[in-house]
């Protein structure tokens, strides 16, 4: 494995810093929300304009990365995992707060849980690429 290959595994693995203000307005809109239709319209407007910006950077780190191959298979684990990762743990979340009940819809407390894990989760990917 190449040094720069240990070096972008580090980052990828590193130490996160929120944002304040992208913390401050998630937590304003889901704690506001009263229903599942109201939390879906904060995922909208907050979380998937985070998932645009990190499928950006992804395809921005496949433009600097484009002659190396190897490079370029470590980023698609990479965000594959990730991307696992997120979803299986936010799921856990989600069901948890929910008492370990799957049910749909989600009572308001475990999609509260659920979509804030989401945000976590897309930031910590976000800030953790954006440093490549």
């Amino acid at each position: 494995m190449t040094r720069c290959t240990l070096h972008m595994l580090v980052l990828l693995g590193g130490a996160i810093l929120w944002s304040p203000s992208a913390f401050s307005q998630q937590s304003d809109c889901f704690e506001s929300a009263r229903t599942n239709q109201e939390m879906n319209r904060c995922g909208e407007t907050i979380i998937f304009p985070l998932e645009k910006k990190v499928s950006a950077e992804f395809a921005r780190l496949e433009q600097n990365f484009g002659a190396n191959q190897e490079m370029l298979e470590i980023l698609r684990l990479a965000q594959n995992n990730w991307n696992g990762y997120r979803n299986v743990q936010c799921m856990l979340e989600g069901t948890a707060a929910a008492g370990g009940r799957t049910q749909k819809p989600l009572p308001i407390e475990a999609s509260r849980v659920f979509m804030r894990c989401v945000f976590r989760t897309l930031n910590e990917m976000y800030v953790s690429i954006s440093k490549l």
